[in-house]
């Protein structure tokens, strides 16, 4: 029974480290006293060769859809989120941990920056969406290529705007050279940003998710 409750707890271990990594569905934070909401639009995930996992996304401000008179400029159209998880020091070290509870739930190795900005902050990021949505209305179709190595193995992306879309392969079920072409240009692109710039919030900001990870703690 002892090894069986291991399994469990290391299962929902990973369970809980993926949603803290991939399912921050809603950023909030104060701008000159003004709350700014922020909804994610676009995401993308980039599995390692190495096993560490990198996430980059973009969150629209839902006062973006509001009428422009109404709007104050205090509140950032729109902020990036960029997460790393090193998932073979993180297993590694719950495994060793006494109190695996309390390691899930105030430690574990999921680094992640959030930046609030605008186009003019982050000219690069709005190209690469609409070439991302672009790419995805043309469609995706996975092929066999062989001689073109990356620093990544497995991929997922996803869109929630006008459409909606969800996308995750390893390279040995396929690969698609113009989608991976673009996510290296995100990869690269994210890795640049200043994670002490763009607009600073009032006291920091809150995240939500869309995994019930608190319940899943309790149940440790």
């Amino acid at each position: 029974m002892a090894k069986v409750r291991t399994l469990f707890s290391f299962v929902r271990f990973l369970n809980l480290s993926v949603a803290k990594l991939r399912t921050v569905n809603i950023i909030s934070a104060d701008f000159q006293g003004e709350t700014g909401v922020f909804s994610l639009c676009m995401s993308i995930s980039l599995v390692m060769n190495d096993d560490t996992e990198h996430w980059l996304g973009v969150y629209q401000s839902d006062a973006a859809e509001e009428d422009e008179q109404e709007q104050e400029r205090h509140i950032p159209p729109f902020c990036l989120r960029r997460a790393t998880w090193e998932t073979k020091k993180d297993c590694s070290l719950f495994r060793r941990a006494t109190n695996k509870k309390e390691y899930v739930k105030e430690k574990g190795a999921i680094e992640g920056r959030i930046m609030f900005g605008t186009p003019e902050l982050y000219s690069e990021i709005g190209p690469l969406m609409e070439e991302l949505e672009q790419l995805v209305r043309q469609g995706i179709a996975l092929q066999p290529i062989e001689g073109t190595e990356f620093l990544w193995n497995r991929v997922r992306v996803d869109i929630r705007r006008e459409i909606s879309f969800s996308l995750e392969y390893s390279f040995n079920q396929g690969r698609n050279a113009p989608l991976e072409v673009l996510v290296e240009r995100w990869y690269t692109s994210f890795s640049r940003i200043d994670v002490a710039g763009g607009i600073i919030p009032d006291t920091g900001c809150f995240i939500s998710y869309s995994f019930p990870i608190e319940d899943v703690l309790e149940r440790f």
